[in-house]
């Protein structure tokens, strides 16, 4: 294991932003988000049944599903946009050094 691999607490405080830890954390939020859902799911039901049944039932078979999958698709858009963003960088980082390397030819 590298050093830097090592060092996470460190690479943490980071003020010079040298390495990310955000594609290691990605699975980490991405399971928070999933645990959110759920809680949000169950809110939704109990605070369904505490109105009446009708609309806890509502909420249990439609309503609930329907906000935790909306919940679940949103964070995993705004993960994988997250994801992208860090792609770009480590492809444009590697175009600057081919063109470095050209321009020394």
């Amino acid at each position: 294991m590298s050093t830097e691999k090592k060092l996470g607490l460190k690479r943490l405080f980071d003020f010079k932003f040298e390495s990310y830890i955000t594609g290691e954390i990605i699975k980490f939020l991405y399971g928070l988000a999933l645990i959110l859902a759920g809680i949000l799911y169950i809110y939704m039901v109990i605070t369904g049944f505490q109105d009446s049944g009708g609309t806890g039932v509502i909420m249990l078979l439609v309503v609930g599903p329907i906000a935790a999958l909306l919940f679940l698709l949103y964070s995993r858009v705004i993960l994988e946009l997250m994801m992208i963003v860090f792609a770009i960088h480590s492809e444009l980082t590697e175009i600057k050094e081919n063109i470095k390397l050209l321009n020394k030819e």
